[in-house]
């Protein structure tokens, strides 16, 4: 493992061979105990009655007992972390299957994942037509089947545990083609099941959706280039072009009904193998604003969206008000759209629908985020407003010779820090070829380290 030095003033810390600082900024009351929060992965077991099951998540391990009615990886996630659970061993004489054991964590603790286990399994399958080209690959949580041109029928290779979740989904399209699946999502039965079904074409795709409030006429709606205007009292849309597989749309409002404000909500995507009607237009004679808060914005470089609708943020802004009004009954969603310089920032209060007045609570908090991996020595000075930082030190690979070495482990703190602070960061290197990783000469510290 190759150190890296963190020293402030007289404190010294060894820590690892590359190293993330995520700067933290103190709240409006004062308080400097902040931290980047970590979030929890779990989930519930059921019919485990045999011991050996093991789990996994992104080379973690964890070994379920027999009997266990949960499971648990402790607070290993971040905000946009990906995580994917599956079974890296089977507990003796069953079979286990993983559910909803995948995805991205937001800001709260994953507690979703599903884990059957049976003494008792079948197989899961169904039909196939259209397929006339090959690349199509179907997956079941982390199991996945190929599937060859020209075939009518499939089957995943592994059984699946009786009373366990399956959802079926296109893993990857095949080459020219868009294929859906049907019938796809469903409860394993103590029998085999053979009812998907897989449906594949060359052709483009209607996008369209529902239209609410709109009592006058001069509403006009865009997708690009292609426009359609909509009648008074309309309550549904189809654009007039259809969208080939996985291009993006983004139907926006291009000329508004004469009176009133129309909002629209869903409007943008890559399209998927099948018409999209959950478009939602909403129109009133009321519009209102849509901002909030921003805490901890050092950067250049922010855009936040609200569907089409896009701001950039000035540097150190303390509030923000999105450019269009939203009508009085529409559903908003402010995210991210791109992120400033070295900055993270997370979204909270950032969707809901529109009432009788003015949404002002959407709050971001951005953080400062810097990262050194080339091996060397660097200086960092605490800039103003951060009170304490997140660091986290990645240990180097091991040197690989007839084998390769082991990954370097993981470490994360919490240090108070000062304004003005200059922090002193010495990053080692990896082992190489035939070598160890990082340095021979480790300080055993001493009692003023951290």
């Amino acid at each position: 493992m190759c150190p890296v030095q963190i020293r402030q003033t007289t404190r010294r810390a060894l820590i690892a061979c590359s190293i993330t600082l995520l700067g933290l900024m103190a709240a409006c009351s004062g308080d400097s105990s902040g931290s980047a929060p970590t979030y929890g992965l779990g989930g519930t077991v059921s019919g485990l009655s045999a011991s050996g099951l093991v789990l996994a998540n992104s080379g973690q391990k964890l070994a379920v007992s027999s009997g266990a009615g949960s499971f648990s990886f402790g607070s290993i996630l971040t905000s946009g972390s990906a995580y994917a659970v599956t079974v890296q061993t089977q507990p003796a004489g069953e079979t286990c299957s993983v559910s909803d054991g995948g995805g991205t964590a937001g800001t709260a603790n994953i507690v979703n994942v599903v884990v059957a286990c049976s003494q008792h399994a079948f197989t899961l399958g169904g039909t196939v037509s259209g397929l006339t080209t090959s690349g199509l690959v179907l997956a079941n949580g982390d199991q996945t089947v190929a599937v060859d041109a020209g075939v009518t029928t499939f089957a995943f290779p592994a059984a699946v545990a009786t009373g366990s979740s399956y959802a079926v989904t296109v893993n990857t399209q095949p080459i020219g083609l868009a294929c859906a699946v049907s019938r796809g999502t469903g409860t394993m039965p103590a029998s085999n099941v053979g009812t998907l079904s897989v449906t594949c074409t060359d052709q483009p795709f209607n996008l369209g959706g529902s239209i609410s409030g709109l009592s006058t006429a001069g509403l006009v709606l865009a997708n690009w280039t292609d426009t359609f205007m909509v009648d008074a009292h309309a309550t549904s849309f189809v654009m007039p072009v259809k969208i080939a597989y996985a291009s993006h749309y983004a139907v926006t409002v291009q000329t508004q009904p004469t009176g009133l404000t129309c909002t629209v909500s869903s409007g943008s995507g890559s399209m998927p193998a099948m018409a999209v009607t959950s478009v939602v237009v909403v129109c009133a004679d009321k519009s209102y604003v849509l901002g909030g808060s921003i805490s901890g914005l050092t950067a250049s470089g922010l855009v936040l969206a609200n569907g089409s609708d896009t701001l950039t943020v000035a540097v150190s802004a303390t509030l923000f008000t999105m450019p269009t009004g939203v009508a009085s009954g529409a559903t908003y969603d402010v995210t991210v759209q791109t992120q400033p310089a070295s900055q993270i920032c997370t979204v909270s209060n950032d969707s809901g629908t529109v009432g009788t007045s003015d949404v002002t609570n959407v709050a971001l908090n951005c953080v400062t985020v810097l990262s050194y991996t080339t091996p060397g020595s660097y200086t960092w000075t605490v800039p103003d407003g951060v009170t304490s930082i997140q660091v986290v030190a990645i240990g180097g690979g091991g040197g690989h010779g007839s084998a390769n070495g082991g990954g370097g482990g993981v470490v994360t703190a919490i240090l108070s820090v000062t304004a003005g602070d200059t922090l002193a960061l010495d990053v080692g290197g990896g082992g190489g070829a035939r070598a160890g990783g990082g340095s021979s000469n480790v300080n055993a510290g001493a009692a003023n380290q951290i």
